[in-house]
């Protein structure tokens, strides 16, 4: 529930006179209404130099809210269709990550090692993915890629 409070405030600052501005805005499984987050995600890019969106297919916590919200989609979710694809924002699926036969899933991003190094790379340099070689383009090559996948 942290995204959809940062989103919203992100969003509403935008608007302001003197709006914060933030180097990497990271997005990790967010619990956030997919619409909503396709609308006041332009308005957080205007405050953020970076944007970058973790989502899984596997995380058992988004889809029981997705259910709750009267199956509203989760911006963190992965659809059959693919996950959110939004110019400013860098999308990569950790799908692959995640078998726990009891857990959630929720924090598969933040115990993975190579995802850690990930955002360590992101937070000390600003670079665009693919930053590890765990993490690829897709579609893959020739096409050009619209999101990035994390495979182990």
């Amino acid at each position: 529930m942290g995204n959809l409070i940062a989103v919203d405030a992100l969003s509403n600052a935008s608007a302001t006179k003197s709006p914060p501005l933030i180097a990497q805005f990271v997005m990790a499984a967010p619990d956030v209404d997919r619409d909503m987050f396709l609308q006041d995600i332009p308005k957080v890019a205007k405050v953020a130099k970076g944007l970058t969106l973790y989502a899984s297919a596997n995380d058992k916590a988004l889809q029981l809210s997705k259910r709750v919200a009267g199956n509203i989609p989760r911006a963190g979710d992965v659809p059959p269709s693919g996950p959110i694809i939004i110019a400013s924002v860098s999308t990569i699926d950790v799908s692959a990550i995640g078998d726990e036969l009891f857990g959630l899933n929720h924090n598969a991003f933040a115990t993975t090692r190579n995802v850690l190094n990930d955002l360590k790379i992101l937070i000390e340099t600003g670079a665009k993915p693919p930053r590890l070689a765990e993490i690829r383009g897709y579609p893959e090559p020739p096409q050009k890629p619209i999101y990035f996948r994390y495979s182990p």
